[in-house]
C-alpha cells in the first residue's frame, strides 16, 4: 500500500508541477516572450552549428544553461511585459537586427539579436548583470578572436620556451611551433579545447554574475582571466614537451592529453574563485555609519563597488553587489488598463515580427537544397591536374594531399601545388571546409611573420570572375619578404567577397541572391590561398601575374565545387 500511495502521491505532483508550467504559459507575458525567443531559435540553431567546429566556442551550451538557471533562480518578479526605456530599446533593437538577420540569412547577426532580446528579458526583471556573460557567445568579427588567440600563443610559446630553457630541454622556437630533437609540437594543438582564454574569461565572468560584482571591475577580472588562461597552458605545454623529450611520451593526443586539459581547467578555476575572493577584499566597502554624509571619496568608493546601503551579507560576508535581493519581493503596480494597452501593442509586434522573419526562411527552404557538414567532411575532392595549363606563364606542379588535419596550420584537409615564375618558388594550396571565410594573416602571423600591409586586388586576363583576392605583404626577422595572395569559395562554389570590402556592398550581393540556391545554411568555405617569399619587393607586373593566376585557379576549383555539388544533390 505505501508504494501505491507513493506512486499516486508522485503522480499527483508531477501533475501539479505540469499544470502550474501550462497556466503560467498561459499567461500573457510569458507567451510574449517564448513567441519573441521561439523566433530567434532558427538562426541560433546555424549560429551554435557553426561556432561548434571553434574549440574556443565549445562552451556557449554551458554557458546559456548557467545563465538560465541563474536568470530562473532570481526573477525578483512575475515575468512582465517590456517596461522601462531600457529594456524596450533593446527590444525594439533585438527585433530590427532579427529582421535584417533573416533577411541575408546571417547567423552571426542572428546571435547578436538574442543577446539583445536576453538583455531586455533580463533588464525588465531587474537582474540585467546577467547579460555580461551572455555577451562572449558572440563570434567576434573578421576573425579577432582568431588573433587574440594567436597572440597568446606567441606568448605561451616564449614563456614556455624558457621552462624548458629552465629543465634543460633541447628545443628550438620557430612562431608558434616547439621543434624538438624528435618532433614539432604545435602549440596550437597544446593550447586548445576546454582550457582555452575563452572558456577560462567564461568562467570568469560566471562567477562574476553568480557573486554579482561590480561592473566596474569586470576589466580587471578578464585581464587575470587572460593571465591564468597563459599560465595554465604554459604548464600543459612544458608538461608534453618534457615528457616528449625525457620520457618519449606523446602526450598531445588521446586520452591522456584531455585529461591534462582538464586539469588545466581545474587549476584556472580555483585560481579564478582565488582572485575573486582577493578582489572582494580589496574593494570593500569603506567608511563607518556616517561615512556617507561626511567624506565624499568614501562616496565615491561605496557609490563605485558597493552600492547597496547595507553593506554586509546576513553571514557577514561584505557584499560587492549590483542590486539587493530585497527586489525578489518587489512588485511592480501597474492598472488594469495600462496592461491591456502593453498586451495589445506587444502581441500585435510579436505577430508582425514572426511573419515577416519566416517568410524568408520558408522561401530558402523551398528554392535553396542544403547540405549540411558538420563532420568537416571534404567538400570536394581536387584533382591533381586542375591546374595545369595554366596560361599565365607560371609553371605549376602537384605537389601534396594532406587529408583529416595532417597538417593543422592548413585546416582539415588541403592539397598543395608548388609554382615556379621568373626565379620566384611559391606554393598554392587549397583548404577545407571552414565554418566562414577565414582569415589567412592569421596563420602566418602565428608563424613568425609580421603583416606589414593588405590591399585588395581585382584580377584582370582571362579570369571569368573578378572578384578582389587580398593581397598581404609580410616581413619576418631576417628581411625576408613573403607575399600572400587569398581568396574564398563557398560549398557550392560561388566566389566570396573578401570581407572590409564594405558591409553595405555585402548585404546587396546576399540580396541579390536570395531566390537562388547559392546561398547555403551551412555556411561552409574552401580557402585558396598563393605564397611566395622573395628577398626583394614583387613588382607590380609580377604582382598582376601572380593575382590572375590565383583568379584562374580560382575558376577551375569552382567549377570543380560546383560539379560535385550538383552531384550530391542528385544522389539525395
Amino acid at each position: 500500500m505505501s508504494l501505491v500511495s507513493d506512486g499516486n502521491r508522485d503522480e499527483s505532483r508531477v501533475q501539479e508541477v505540469v499544470g502550474k508550467c501550462v497556466e503560467l504559459i498561459k499567461r500573457g507575458p510569458v507567451a510574449f516572450w517564448l513567441i519573441a525567443l521561439a523566433l530567434n531559435v532558427p538562426l541560433m540553431v546555424l549560429y551554435l552549428r557553426s561556432v561548434w567546429r571553434q574549440e574556443h566556442y565549445q562552451y556557449i551550451p554551458f554557458l546559456l544553461a548557467a545563465i538560465g538557471y541563474l536568470a530562473w533562480a532570481r526573477i525578483p518578479i512575475e515575468v512582465i511585459y517590456p517596461q522601462g526605456r531600457l529594456s524596450r530599446f533593446f527590444f525594439a533593437l533585438s527585433i530590427a537586427v532579427l529582421l535584417i538577420a533573416s533577411l541575408v540569412l546571417s547567423p552571426w547577426a542572428g546571435s547578436v539579436a538574442f543577446v539583445l532580446l536576453a538583455a531586455s528579458f533580463l533588464f525588465n526583471h531587474h537582474i540585467g548583470y546577467l547579460t555580461v556573460p551572455l555577451l562572449l557567445m558572440i563570434r567576434a568579427p573578421r576573425g579577432y578572436d582568431s588573433l587574440v588567440i594567436t597572440w597568446l600563443q606567441g606568448l605561451t610559446t616564449r614563456i614556455s620556451s624558457f621552462m624548458l630553457d629552465l629543465f634543460s630541454v633541447p628545443h628550438l622556437v620557430q612562431g608558434n611551433v616547439i621543434e624538438l630533437a624528435d618532433r614539432e609540437l604545435f602549440v596550437a594543438e597544446a593550447c586548445s579545447g576546454v582550457q582555452s582564454a575563452f572558456t577560462i574569461a567564461f568562467i570568469t565572468l560566471l562567477v562574476v554574475a553568480w557573486r554579482r560584482r561590480p561592473l566596474v571591475l569586470i576589466p580587471i577580472y578578464l585581464v587575470i582571466a587572460l593571465m591564468w588562461a597563459v599560465l595554465c597552458n604554459t604548464l600543459r605545454v612544458t608538461t608534453i614537451a618534457y615528457a616528449a623529450a625525457y620520457a618519449q611520451v606523446d602526450l598531445s593526443t588521446g586520452f591522456v592529453h584531455d585529461l591534462i586539459g582538464y586539469a588545466a581547467l581545474i587549476v584556472a578555476i580555483l585560481l579564478t574563485l582565488s582572485t575573486d575572493s582577493l578582489l572582494a577584499m580589496c574593494f570593500r566597502p569603506v567608511g563607518g555609519e556616517f561615512a556617507w554624509q561626511d567624506n565624499p571619496v568614501s562616496v565615491c568608493w561605496n557609490w563605485m563597488f558597493s552600492p547597496n546601503e547595507t553593506a554586509i551579507d546576513s553571514d557577514g560576508d561584505f557584499r560587492l553587489s549590483l542590486e539587493d535581493d530585497s527586489e525578489r519581493e518587489t512588485t511592480f503596480p501597474a492598472q488594469a488598463s495600462e496592461t491591456r494597452g502593453v498586451n495589445r501593442w506587444a502581441m500585435t509586434l510579436i505577430a508582425s515580427v514572426a511573419l515577416l522573419s519566416l517568410l524568408p526562411y520558408a522561401a530558402r527552404a523551398t528554392l535553396t537544397a542544403n547540405v549540411a557538414n558538420p563532420a568537416g567532411d571534404l567538400l570536394v575532392d581536387p584533382s591533381p591536374k586542375i591546374l595545369d595549363g595554366l596560361d599565365t606563364g607560371v609553371r605549376v606542379k602537384f605537389a601534396q594531399s594532406m587529408r583529416n588535419g595532417r597538417d593543422p596550420r592548413l585546416g582539415m584537409h588541403a592539397d598543395q601545388w608548388s609554382f615556379q615564375f621568373s626565379g620566384l618558388v611559391g606554393a598554392i594550396i587549397f583548404s577545407q571546409p571552414y565554418p566562414e571565410w577565414h582569415n589567412l594573416n592569421i596563420c602566418y602571423a602565428g608563424s613568425g611573420w609580421v603583416v606589414t600591409s593588405s590591399q585588395y586586388l581585382r584580377p584582370g586576363g582571362d579570369s571569368r570572375d573578378r572578384t578582389e583576392v587580398i593581397l598581404s605583404r609580410f616581413q619576418r626577422g631576417d628581411g625576408t619578404n613573403g607575399y600572400l595572395f587569398f581568396t574564398g569559395l563557398s560549398s557550392d562554389g560561388g566566389v566570396l567577397s573578401p570581407p572590409g570590402v564594405g558591409v553595405v556592398r555585402q548585404i546587396f550581393e546576399r540580396c541579390s541572391n536570395w531566390l537562388t540556391p547559392r546561398l547555403e545554411f551551412s555556411g561552409d568555405t574552401a580557402m585558396l590561398q598563393l605564397w611566395v617569399t622573395s628577398p626583394t619587393d614583387l613588382d607590380p607586373q609580377t604582382i598582376a601575374v601572380l593575382v590572375d593566376t590565383l583568379a584562374l585557379a580560382r575558376d577551375r576549383f569552382s567549377d570543380q565545387m560546383k560539379d560535385a555539388r550538383g552531384a550530391s544533390l542528385a544522389s539525395h
